[in-house]
Parts: C-alpha cells; sequence; structure tokens
C-alpha cells in the first residue's frame, strides 16, 4: 500500500494526488495576467472580509476629491483605505471601480442632500439658498464637495462611461431642481419669467462653479456674494 506522499512522489510529471483546484488555479496564472489579483479573487471565497466597505468608499472617496482619479495612486488608497493589495483586487477589481463605486456613493449622497433642503419645504427659493449657504459652511466646504465637479473637465471627453456616469450625476440634479422650482412657480415663491428647467441649469453652473473656485482658493466671502447675487435671478 502507498501513502499519499509515497504516491506524490512517483507522479512528479503528473498532477499530485494533494494538488488543490484552488493552487492549480495560483499555478495556471503564473505568467499570464497579475497573479495576485486572480489569486486574491479566488482566495476570498474561503476569507471573511474584515473591513467596511462603505468606510473603504469614503476614504477612497476623500482621496479622490482631493487628487483627481488620475493623479491618484493605487499606494495612496492603500494607505487611506488600511486595505491591503490582495483585499483591494479581491473587492474592488481595480482603481477605475473602486472610482466608480465612490463616484455613485457621492451621487447619491448629494442627491440626498439636495433633497433635505427642497423637499416639503413651501419657500423653495429660501430651500435653495440654504442649500448653497451650507455649501460653503467649513466643514461641508470640503466634505460636501461634488465629485463630478472635479472629474468632469479632465474625463468626460476621453471617456464614454465616465462621461455617461456624469451625465447621468448631472440630470439627476438637474431634475431634482427643476421639480422643485416648477413647485415654487406655482406658489409664487420663484420668478416665473424663465422656465424652471432654464433655472436649474443655471444653479447648476452655480453649484459646479462655487466649487471649482473654492478648490482654487477663492475667499469664502467672495463666493457668497457671488451666491447671492447669482441667486437673485429666482426672486418673483
Amino acid at each position: 500500500m502507498l501513502y499519499p506522499f509515497q504516491a506524490s512522489r512517483r507522479k512528479r510529471r503528473g498532477r499530485p494526488n494533494h494538488w488543490t483546484p484552488l493552487a492549480e488555479l495560483g499555478r495556471s496564472m503564473i505568467g499570464t495576467r497579475s497573479v495576485s489579483v486572480h489569486f486574491a479573487q479566488a482566495c476570498s471565497l474561503a476569507r471573511p472580509r474584515t473591513f467596511d466597505e462603505n468606510d473603504v468608499l469614503l476614504k477612497a472617496l476623500d482621496v479622490f476629491k482631493a487628487k483627481g482619479f488620475k493623479a491618484t495612486s493605487l499606494a495612496e488608497l492603500l494607505t487611506a483605505t488600511q486595505l491591503s493589495r490582495s483585499s483591494f483586487y479581491s473587492c474592488f477589481g481595480s482603481k477605475r471601480q473602486l472610482f466608480m463605486r465612490a463616484f455613485e456613493a457621492n451621487r447619491q449622497a448629494r442627491l440626498s442632500r439636495l433633497a433635505h433642503f427642497l423637499d416639503g419645504t413651501p419657500d423653495v427659493r429660501q430651500g435653495v439658498k440654504d442649500f448653497f449657504q451650507a455649501l460653503l459652511e467649513p466643514p461641508q466646504a470640503t466634505s460636501a464637495q461634488c465629485l463630478s465637479c472635479t472629474e468632469s473637465a479632465a474625463l468626460a471627453p476621453h471617456d464614454d462611461v465616465m462621461r455617461s456616469m456624469l451625465e447621468r450625476d448631472r440630470k439627476g440634479l438637474e431634475d431634482k431642481l427643476t421639480a422643485a422650482l416648477e413647485r415654487g412657480q406655482a406658489n409664487h415663491t420663484i420668478n416665473q419669467a424663465a422656465p424652471a428647467r432654464s433655472l436649474a441649469q443655471a444653479l447648476l453652473v452655480l453649484y459646479q462653479g462655487v466649487q471649482v473656485m473654492r478648490r482654487t482658493g477663492m475667499a469664502l466671502p467672495v463666493l457668497r456674494e457671488a451666491v447671492v447675487v447669482s441667486l437673485a435671478i429666482l426672486a418673483p
């Protein structure tokens, strides 16, 4: 009778009896695509995650907001999220996929934030004012920053998928603003001289412009005054 280790010695040219499918998978990938990516994905099936994905997305979001997608390195993301390379690839696959998930989280958060100021309020004009004032109040001046404001010019012209995501984001904000402004026009708290959608588009330009100028270092008092003057178009 042969013991398993003796049988494996006799089959050196073939697959040993103790060779597992997982080990074979890792061996077959050597010399092809990144071994660490695929092997980590396979191993993740057997290892429970020890981190909070939402917490990782928030930390990655801060890095992307500060540096932008292209300038952010994998090393910086690993440092910020405290993930190992294997955990990073197992959960998110790539820097691009992590960015897309962080972008979606940021999009939903901003829609919820806008809804908080606009939904249910009878004075829509005041709701819009409060939204912009909160945007410029520390720490919201950085934490509420729109990721699409930092990435639209850099990514949209060269990436169809990113451009589609940015367009979806813009459309969601525009629709939310339009619905609120239409309600305001109906109860005479918003100027009726221009269509509600045109006013919503003007507010989106203001929204992105304020954040871009904030990133360039423009003083908050100057931005606040610019917002007050711009929002005068809503007066009935």
